[in-house]
Parts: structure tokens; sequence; C-alpha cells
């Protein structure tokens, strides 16, 4: 991704700083959509995943003989799940820095940025644990999570991306 990024929206032309600062946050912006993808495709997954093998091996049941209360264990699931999302996040961080020493991005940007990220990323390990709690499969689970993601959350920022590109006047890819 951070390879294709620049490539599909680097600038045809250029006349001032000014114009390659915007096309600049747009690169940083579809960066992190796609690190949003990449949350949104690895996190509800490991979520609904690591609750259905624990059903499925039997150690669900050894684990309610313990000290550890129900939603403490849901807490520790989805929290233990949102680490893949949040080192996806940290990986991010070095190309946001570097954008902002030579593209001018502000630091409450980038700090909105990752916060959004991190509470999307919480958010897809909720969707991970309740869809794991719904269904007792892991197939299923996985699968009604990655459907219930795709409706809600892909479906209209696809739509939405493309008004934006659309009414901005930007293409997709160079030389379109």
């Amino acid at each position: 991704c951070a390879v294709f990024v620049p490539y599909a929206l680097w600038p045809d032309t250029v006349t001032s700083p000014f114009q390659f600062a915007s096309q600049a946050r747009l690169m940083v912006l579809t960066l992190c959509f796609g690190v949003l993808i990449g949350i949104g495709l690895t996190v509800p997954a490991a979520a609904a995943v690591s609750i259905t093998n624990e059903r499925d091996n039997e150690l669900l049941d050894q684990l309610r003989l313990t000290l550890i209360s129900n939603g403490g264990y849901v807490r520790g699931k989805a929290i233990a799940s949102a680490v893949f999302g949040t080192l996806l996040i940290l990986g991010l961080l070095p190309v946001l820095s570097v954008a902002q020493f030579i593209f001018g991005l502000d630091n409450r940007q980038i700090v909105q940025l990752i916060v959004y990220l991190l509470v999307f990323t919480l958010m897809c390990a909720m969707c991970g644990v309740a869809s794991a709690t719904l269904f007792r499969r892991t197939l299923v689970a996985v699968a009604v999570v990655y459907a219930a993601m795709s409706v809600a959350l892909f479906f209209p920022a696809f739509f939405f991306m493309r008004v934006i590109l659309v009414m901005t006047g930007m293409a997709w890819m160079p030389g379109m």
C-alpha cells in the first residue's frame, strides 16, 4: 500500500508548493484508508477466531472455573485482538512523521488520524467478539463479522471516497 499510493496519486503537473501539499495530504489520507482496510480485515477475524477456537477445543469451560469474570474475559479477548490493528498503526507512524516533516501536516491532524484508527480498531475487535459469542462455529462467526463490517463500513466508505475524488476533480490513476 505504501508503494502503490504515491504512484497512483502523484500529480501530473505541480505548479506551486501549496498544490503539492494538498496532494500530499490526499496521499496520506489514502494510505490511512489502506491501513483502515487492513485493520478491518485482520482484527474482527482474530477476535472471532480467538473465542470460537476456545469453545471448539473445550477450553471455555475450564476458563469458567477460574476467577475471571465474564466481562473481564470479553475485554481481554477484545484488547488482545486489537493488538494486530495497533501494530498496523505503529507501522504507519514513520510515514506520518515524514509527511509531517516534508509536507507540513499539523500535529492535530496526525493525532486525529491515530485516535480515529485506534477507535476503529477497538470497534472491529468488539464486533468480532460479539460475532464469536453469537455463533458457535468459527467459519460462521468469521463470515458474519466480515459481512457485517463490509455492509456497515466499507461500502459507504468506497462510495464516499469516490464522491470526494470526483468532486475535487482528481483521478484514481495518473493520467486519467
